[in-house]
């Protein structure tokens, strides 16, 4: 949120395990899981989005160059 407030960066987040579909946020908050660790990955995007970041979440291995130029690619879609 600091880099975003700092310099109006879009965020990208980069992380093994990818988030639901957006359609499912909802639910998945709504069913009692908010406090898990996919909760507060959610929460924390819809904060910086309320914030007004623009957030692009890709799932994928840091150590991976193949992970990365596809983060790198969807970045670029957008």
């Amino acid at each position: 949120r600091t880099l975003y407030t700092a310099a109006r960066a879009r965020i990208v987040l980069v992380g093994r395990t990818p988030l639901p579909d957006r359609a499912e946020w909802d639910r998945i908050l709504g069913s009692g899981r908010e406090g898990g660790a996919l909760g507060r990955r959610i929460l924390g995007v819809r904060a910086l989005e309320e914030a007004g970041a623009e957030v692009l979440h890709c799932a994928g291995d840091v150590t991976s160059a193949t992970s990365m130029e596809a983060a790198k690619g969807a970045m670029a879609g957008r």
